[in-house]
């Protein structure tokens, strides 16, 4: 099976490793699963809107393709706003739709945040801008994950534990951080 993820750091990071911290450890989990990492720290839903045609639709097609993209567009430091953010996501779609069947787009909802490292997000803007990813996700007949979610299960001092990765910013999470979005994608599999 072939795979496509896309989006800001929170896909394109490698922890460490020698390639993004997701594909290890989805690669890790699924024997002779192929990914393509198209994901761009810093990215924005504009950002990604203006490459899609170059660099993410560019590319061969897989079965499947994973997007998780806001946690840049709520930074109140350079923010999107969520009605930009909307719209950005209903052109995204309507892009990928032209490659995609609906129901093998996949957006992750953006995960939280520990707020006491977080000066420019909080947790309320990322509820806030999921509201908005869920709802386009509905009206397209996109499927939502529920990253965000499944994330809000754990404790406070569990959560912070799983957020702390090698930026130790409260938004980059660390290894624990992949498994738990490698069970997300796996499930969606």
């Amino acid at each position: 099976m072939k795979i496509q993820l896309t989006g800001d750091s929170l896909m394109a990071r490698n922890e460490g490793l020698k390639e993004p911290a997701i594909n290890e450890t989805l690669k890790n989990r699924i024997n002779g699963l192929e990914i393509v990492n198209t994901a761009v720290c810093g990215e924005n839903s504009g950002a990604l809107l203006e490459r899609i045609d170059s660099e993410i639709l560019a590319v061969e097609k897989a079965q499947k393709i994973f997007i998780i993209i806001g946690t840049n567009d709520l930074a109140t430091n350079k923010r999107v706003f969520a009605d930009q953010y909307e719209e950005n996501l209903q052109a995204i779609i309507l892009r990928l739709i032209g490659k995609y069947d609906r129901n093998n787009i996949f957006f992750l909802s953006i995960p939280p945040i520990d707020e006491d490292k977080q000066r420019f997000r909080s947790n309320l803007l990322i509820n806030e801008y999921n509201t908005v990813l869920k709802e386009v996700c509905l009206k397209n007949n996109c499927n939502y994950l529920l990253f965000n979610e499944r994330l809000n299960r754990f404790e406070t001092k569990e959560l912070q534990d799983i957020l702390e990765g090698s930026m130790d910013d409260g938004l980059h999470f660390g290894l624990k951080g992949y498994q738990i979005m490698a069970d997300i994608i796996y499930e969606a599999l």
